[in-house]
């Protein structure tokens, strides 16, 4: 019973990419040397903190795939959207100012330009 029921805890947070495209607000897609990714996100329309945020990256070289939660970094005093943060246990991933860059337990790993993909 107890495994039923953690099974259908975990089913219930689970959805498809295309759940997620269909009943989220924006997507955006870019590339870089080494990735494709896909941020997607499921914020209110005018809400400037939002953790409803996904990111979906495939390392091109040997087709990798990561899907992470995370949340927006966002500016107060002007109320704008600087970009994005996805933790991955000792890694962060920030997607910023048409940029990858990842961290790993506060230094830096790497830094990719991105290029935004028209949809």
């Amino acid at each position: 019973m107890k495994v039923l029921i953690i099974l259908m805890i975990l089913l219930s947070f689970t959805c498809s990419a295309e759940e997620l495209t269909r009943d989220c607000l924006y997507t955006n897609n870019y590339k870089s040397a080494r990735y494709t990714i896909k941020i997607v996100s499921c914020c209110k329309e005018g809400e400037l903190d939002c953790d409803n945020v996904y990111y979906e990256g495939t390392r091109k070289i040997d087709k990798s795939f990561i899907q992470l939660k995370g949340k927006t970094i966002n500016d107060y005093l002007s109320h704008r959207l600087l970009g994005y943060q996805f933790q991955n246990n000792d890694y962060l991933y920030i997607v910023q100012d048409n940029s990858l860059t990842i961290y790993k337990k506060n230094k830096l790993l790497q830094k990719d330009l991105l290029n935004l993909l028209h949809n």
